[in-house]
């Protein structure tokens, strides 16, 4: 095997033998792997310097229909917490409830019988996010056109007195109505958020209308209950790229799984959520595939759906992909398409996996050093919400460009599933000139008993070289997996 290094601040010169778009220098990933390079050699600060200063308006509702709130800061007392306590969980007219409240038997309340008692309201627009995630909120509402003076902030801390997440929010009633209001009625919600935010709307505007603060403190039992409203229904058909990586970068995963040795792509959502994580089901089922598609790999991706939803505990529901030619051929290629990247920390644990599958495709995975690096990186870096310099700090970009230009093993023609595909061998001369396939690993010991190799032609010691790419009885190199473009040539029974 030819193992290739190339300059350290080099990534746009690799192995051009397949037609990965991880190659091409205009590629967003290429981008993003030389702006660690650049930070490595530089030192440059990653939030200032390297997040993504375009923000699309969908990528906003997407990451809002996780973190985002509508909220009503109301001073509860006696009587709004035994009418919230005794209400049943429904949707309930301003009507209705209004009547409800007048009918409620009403019990003292020293602090309402009080000539100085004013109920306090108050509305709140706001996005909760890990704090490493800070300077995403601040993009947010820039893009809202929110000026930082009437933006307030909230951190929170952990058992260890460390912050660990932010809260960014406004109440100023004037500029939701100015500026909020508009954005998501164009823009809208997917989910059941988008009730609540009619809601939460629809209250406000009446509370500066009539000034009735005992209305709208009853608002607030009902805006965040996920009830439906009548005549009124989620939009749908709206999901699109952008959207669905704001969703990804609020609620989104992705795994590796060491035994199944399978990679997993995900979005995690409540329950509640299941008609968006349907639509969205939908929309990533259909993206437009590379049209460079080698033709077997076309008609496997054309066969049946590859991404999935499945119930969890705690009611969440999963949205998961796992087939490494979908995430290549239509996920990948989408978001270079549009030159698309996250925004937020999770850019990095992303850019990785990508890295990642890249490895897999090539069937570079196969080597234990590289399979060993992979697991490095899942256990210490992705997901553990280190930015780059606490990234850089513990890996070595170095070895990832080392491991980038590995020569493919797998072929750039097959899928993956063909190519990783165990139980057959595959046969090459000294100068890896096709032999023949042979059907099993057992028939592969026949094979070589018969040509008198009585000692070393083992099944153990076959699949040990076989994995390790080195020759085999100093004449054949041997394969799990073909390395030229097979099509069922020289078949060996």
């Amino acid at each position: 095997m030819k193992k290739l290094k190339k300059e350290l601040n080099d990534l746009s010169n690799t192995n051009n033998k397949m037609l990965f778009r991880l190659e091409s220098p205009k590629s967003p990933f290429n981008k993003e792997m030389n702006k660690y390079l650049e930070a490595l050699t530089t030192d440059k600060n990653y939030n200032n310097t390297y997040t993504n200063e375009l923000i699309y308006n969908e990528y906003i509702c997407g990451y809002m229909d996780v973190d985002g709130t509508f909220y009503m800061s109301v001073s509860y007392d006696k009587k709004l917490n035994e009418l919230k306590a005794n209400m049943e969980n429904q949707y309930l007219s301003e009507k209705d409830l209004y009547k409800l409240w007048k009918e409620f038997e009403y019990k003292n309340d020293m602090n309402m019988n009080s000539k100085n008692y004013t109920r306090q309201v108050t509305p709140r627009f706001g996005v909760h996010c890990h704090m490493m995630d800070e300077d995403l909120l601040m993009k947010i509402f820039n893009k809202l056109c929110m000026s930082e003076k009437y933006i307030r902030k909230s951190y929170r801390k952990n058992t260890d007195n460390k912050m660990v997440s932010v809260y960014y929010y406004m109440d100023n009633m004037n500029l939701m109505v100015e500026k909020i209001f508009p954005f998501f009625d164009k823009h809208q919600l997917l989910t059941n958020k988008y009730y609540s935010y009619n809601k939460f709307k629809s209250s406000l505007l009446k509370f500066m209308e009539t000034n009735d603060k005992d209305k709208f403190s009853l608002s607030s039992m009902l805006i965040n209950n996920y009830m439906p409203m009548p005549n009124l229904s989620i939009p749908q058909n709206k999901i699109n790229l952008f959207y669905m990586l704001g969703l990804f970068e609020a609620e989104g995963n992705v795994s590796w799984d060491n035994t199944k040795n399978s990679l997993t792509w995900s979005i995690s959502q409540n329950i509640n959520s299941e008609l968006m994580m349907n639509n969205l089901k939908i929309y990533l089922n259909n993206l437009e595939m590379d049209p460079n598609t080698p033709e077997e790999i076309k008609m496997s991706l054309n066969k049946k759906d590859f991404v999935n939803t499945y119930f969890k505990k705690n009611n969440m529901l999963e949205l998961a992909m796992t087939n490494l030619n979908f995430l290549h051929y239509k996920l990948f290629y989408n978001i270079d398409k549009y030159n698309f990247w996250l925004i937020g920390y999770k850019r990095i644990s992303f850019t990785l996996f990508r890295m990642i599958a890249t490895l897999y495709i090539r069937g570079v995975h196969t080597y234990p050093e590289v399979k060993e690096f992979i697991n490095f990186l899942f256990k210490n870096i992705i997901n553990k919400h280190l930015n780059l310099i606490e990234m850089l700090n513990i890996m070595s970009l170095e070895k990832i460009n080392y491991f980038l230009n590995y020569d493919p093993v797998y072929n750039e023609f097959q899928s993956y599933r063909t190519n990783s595909q165990k139980g057959g061998m595959f046969m090459y001369d000294k100068n890896k000139t096709f032999i023949g396939y042979i059907s099993s690993i057992k028939n592969t010991e026949i094979y070589f008993l018969k040509l008198g190799y009585m000692h070393g032609a083992k099944r153990t010691s076959m699949s040990k070289y076989a994995t390790n790419n080195k020759l085999f009885l100093n004449n054949y190199y041997l394969y799990k997996s073909p390395i030229h473009n097979w099509k069922g040539e020289n078949t060996i029974s």
